[in-house]
């Protein structure tokens, strides 16, 4: 099957079975995904590493958090984004308040 090992990354990722990936990812989108996940190399970090790594703000809310809203208002679950925003949560609100002074 193509893009097998992708699938269960997706998976996990967002709560998909093979059924839903595939109504909402087209051939060249899955591709994408697919080459992304496992052609990046281990050098490749989210834009929230690096803002958590400097010690600035992060957009926990406008990316992993959105996923969980979606998920949670299609009845979806996200559990590995929900985990995500609760173990970066803490580390969101330091950055924050030390933003504030």
């Amino acid at each position: 099957m193509r893009f097998a090992r992708t699938w269960p990354t997706l998976k996990r990722m967002l709560g998909f079975t093979r059924q839903a990936a595939v109504a909402v990812l087209d051939e060249r989108q899955m591709a994408f995904v697919d080459e992304l996940v496992h052609g990046s190399g281990y050098h490749t970090r989210a834009s929230l590493y690096h803002d958590l790594a400097a010690g600035k703000r992060m957009e926990l809310d406008a990316l992993c958090g959105a996923v969980v809203r979606m998920g949670r208002e299609a009845g979806v679950p996200t559990p590995l984004s929900f985990a995500v925003v609760a173990a970066l949560r803490p580390h969101e609100r330091r950055a924050a308040a030390g933003a504030g002074r």
